[in-house]
Order: structure tokens, then C-alpha cells, then sequence
């Protein structure tokens, strides 16, 4: 009988796009797959033997106590219906409110994987913080191994002394498969930089313009600088920042908008 895995991301787009390599090695190896996703995305990519796909609305926002509350009750219920044999959490969300279903049952094998400490962290509410610190206590306690995909994610855990007889590893990347030929574009007379990411506070899209803003106030190779910000924005993003407001902070500098696109290495070539 097939080994049953139950994936557990915020949505399909971070599957099929973070997950996807990993998963379809799963299935190689006998596993059956099931991918709890949230969002309105529908599969884009081939199907894969053995992997089916389960949609369970999960709010953006930092704190939504109804919200939360129904996601939790649905992933209680569908992990009873199903009963894995092994959970896999990704993304801060699904991995505090599954973790709170499994702390009183041992019988599955749970492993997280930290992606990032999400939207709680930078809110300026400390209640919210205090309650985030708690659930990630209770997630580590929880879980059988535990992915880290930065070193300050796993220093900050290390310094709160979350992480006591506890197995982790820090993953340089998790499931994307990158090709053995990248197309690379000959330097020009200009260095070009850009910033491929969603644009959000969190992804150091404000770093990024005070950087540019600093090379032109000491006139240092400004000149000879050419930025580029991929117009990637995240309207759902408690963090996200509105086009408006960025146009407002790039007037004047040496910036040039590219339209998004699914593919990076279009994006590159331009």
C-alpha cells in the first residue's frame, strides 16, 4: 500500500512553482501526494501520477480570527477524512495552524519548512508578535524535522532557544529544478540590477530604492547604472506596496519598469 503525503501550501501558485520538482520525485518513488492549496489559481502545470489537489481557503491577512478559525476546522477535518501518514507544511500560516491540529497526535510524522516568519514580524502590533512567538514554539515542538530556508530565520529560533534536541537543516532551495543552461546576456557599457521579486516590504523593495538613492547622492557609478523593478505587485499583501506610492518614490531616478512575466529568464534577456 502507497505511503500517503499530505503538502500543505497558501497556495498553488508557491506549489507549482516551488514544490513542483519535489513532489514529482515523490511520486517516482511510490508515494501518493495530496496538495491542500488556497487561492483561486487553478493547476496550470502537466499532472503528476498520484498527486491530487485539494482547495482550502486560507485569509492573507496577518490576523483574521474567523478566517483562521474555519481554516483550521477544515484542515482537521481533511486530515481525518484522509489520515497521511506524513504532513509537509510550508509557509508560516499553514505551518502554525496544522501544527496546533497534530500537537496532541503523534502518529503522523510532521515536517515544516520555514519560509519565512511572514507578515506577523513586521506588524508593529506586539500582541500579534507575542501570539506568533507562541504557536512557532508549539510548531518546533511538534515537528519531527524542521527546514529552515535562511540562516537568520534559524539564528532568530536559535537565540529564543526554540530549537533545543530538535533535527533541523537549512535548505538552499526546495523543489525548483534549475536548468544546466541559463541564457546570459553580455555586459553592456551600463550595469544593470533589478528586483524580480512581488513588490512588498518584506522583499526589501524599500532597500532597494534607498540603495539607488544613496548612489545618486554620492554621484558613485550612478552614471553608469541602469535599475530595473519587475511591476510584480501583491494586492492580497498586507505588506504590499500600491503602484501610486511607487511611482511617488522612484520620480527622478534611473528606474525602468518591466511588465511581469511567469518565465524569469524572459525577464532577464530584456
Amino acid at each position: 500500500m502507497k505511503r500517503k503525503i499530505l503538502i500543505i501550501n497558501k497556495n498553488l501558485w508557491s506549489f507549482e512553482n516551488f514544490r513542483y520538482e519535489l513532489i514529482k520525485q515523490l511520486s517516482k518513488n511510490g508515494f501518493k501526494v495530496i496538495n491542500i492549496y488556497g487561492g483561486n489559481d487553478i493547476p496550470k502545470k502537466d499532472k503528476i501520477n498520484n498527486v491530487t489537489y485539494k482547495k482550502i481557503d486560507l485569509s492573507q491577512k496577518a490576523f483574521d480570527i474567523f478566517g483562521d478559525f474555519k481554516y483550521l476546522i477544515a484542515i482537521y477535518k481533511f486530515i481525518k477524512k484522509t489520515k497521511p501518514d506524513i504532513i509537509h507544511a510550508f509557509n508560516p500560516k499553514p505551518v502554525l495552524l496544522t501544527s496546533l491540529i497534530l500537537l496532541f497526535d503523534k502518529k503522523i510524522s510532521y515536517f515544516i519548512t520555514i519560509t519565512g516568519l511572514g507578515h506577523s514580524y513586521l506588524t508593529k502590533n506586539k500582541l500579534i508578535k507575542f501570539i506568533t512567538n507562541i504557536l512557532y514554539f508549539f510548531s518546533f515542538k511538534r515537528s519531527d524535522f524542521i527546514f529552515f530556508q535562511n540562516k537568520d530565520d534559524l539564528n532568530y529560533f536559535r537565540k529564543k532557544n526554540f530549537l533545543r534536541k530538535k533535527k533541523y537543516h537549512i535548505s538552499p532551495g526546495f523543489g525548483v529544478n534549475i536548468p544546466k543552461k541559463i541564457p546570459i546576456k553580455k555586459m553592456g557599457k551600463k550595469i544593470r540590477f533589478g528586483f524580480t521579486s512581488r513588490i512588498t516590504k518584506e522583499k526589501g523593495i524599500i532597500e532597494f530604492i534607498n540603495a539607488i538613492k544613496l548612489l545618486k547622492k554620492e554621484n558613485r557609478y550612478y552614471s553608469k547604472c541602469i535599475f530595473y523593478i519587475v511591476k510584480n505587485f501583491d494586492k492580497n499583501s498586507v505588506v504590499g506596496i500600491k503602484e501610486k506610492f511607487l511611482n511617488k518614490i522612484t520620480t527622478g531616478l534611473n528606474i525602468r519598469f518591466v511588465k511581469f512575466e511567469n518565465n524569469v529568464n524572459k525577464i532577464y534577456q530584456k
